[in-house]
């Protein structure tokens, strides 16, 4: 039972995080204070493709997570087996969603109408 409950506490601290729940972390958006809504426009398109590429990396590695801790904890062994994920773009996917955020108000200030 012990072993059980170690599993479940290892498997509840171990989950990667679903894209839609990472939080973007701060970014300034003075930092794209001098730029015009076209290079703004573009720069927000190219952050797009990338969150969009760096989410689907996220959603793959916590469903992988999800089916590791599903197979430990039906078969304890599963835990020893299944490899250990070693990539985590979370804090990628934070920085690039914070990125997104100053650009929508840099834009928002400059008087972008897409902003």
């Amino acid at each position: 039972m012990n072993r059980l409950i170690l599993s479940a506490a290892a498997l509840l601290t171990a989950c990667a995080a679903r894209p839609e729940v990472v939080h973007p972390t701060h970014e300034s958006a003075l930092r794209h204070a001098r730029a015009d809504c076209a290079e703004i426009g573009a720069r927000a398109a190219a952050l797009d493709v990338r969150i969009a590429e760096v989410s689907a990396r996220q959603e793959a590695i916590a469903r992988d997570d999800e089916i590791a801790g599903a197979v430990g904890l039906l078969w304890f062994p599963g835990f020893l087996i299944v490899p250990a994920v070693k990539e985590n773009p979370a804090a990628e996917l934070a920085a690039l969603k914070g990125e997104a955020r100053a650009l929508a108000v840099a834009a928002r200030e400059g008087g972008c109408a897409a902003g």
